[in-house]
């Protein structure tokens, strides 16, 4: 092997072993918990349904989270729901919380499905899912959160309340 040819594959394995650290760079990082807060309908057509979504994201981590955007998809009840994504850019202090708002679409057949099933569940249970998106290197870190609300029957005219 020429000295020429040792040089160049050496820098191609540098070079290479660079580019994975930038990749890895943020894996150090705990993913972030997010948890929906409020859900609220905005809008409703007969073919798509928009939501606004309050969602509190948490920072396990002891450094700062600047987000730059994230996407998710939320299931309820086992089915999914609705998915979104977001463009605002916020950062979430370190062992710190903040809230955002968000836009999440459905369809009309999701939304069927989750009426039908209402009249049986006892519990309103959400799995929150997605990519966040950090500025600075470009990293993401994935999240995967699951929620249960008791769902509580209205009350009947006779019981006094």
């Amino acid at each position: 092997m020429s000295p020429r040819r040792g040089l160049s594959a050496l820098s191609l394995c540098l070079l290479a072993t660079l580019l994975g650290a930038c990749a890895t760079l943020g894996t150090g990082l705990q993913p972030p918990r997010l948890s929906l807060v409020n859900l609220r309908l905005t809008e409703a057509t007969l073919f798509e349904q928009r939501f606004a979504a309050r969602i509190r994201v948490q920072n396990p981590n002891d450094q700062a989270l600047d987000i730059r955007g994230f996407s998710f998809d939320l299931d309820v009840n086992g089915e999914p729901l609705a998915s979104g994504v977001s463009d605002r850019a916020f950062t979430v202090p370190a062992f710190g919380e903040a809230l955002t708002d968000v836009f999440a679409t459905t369809t009309l057949a999701a939304l069927v499905r989750q009426f039908a099933q209402l009249d049986q569940a006892q519990s309103f249970r959400y799995r929150l899912r997605g990519r966040i998106k950090l500025a600075g290197f470009g990293a993401s870190l994935p999240f995967d959160f699951k929620g249960e609300v008791p769902v509580v029957p209205p009350a009947s005219p006779d019981s006094g309340i």
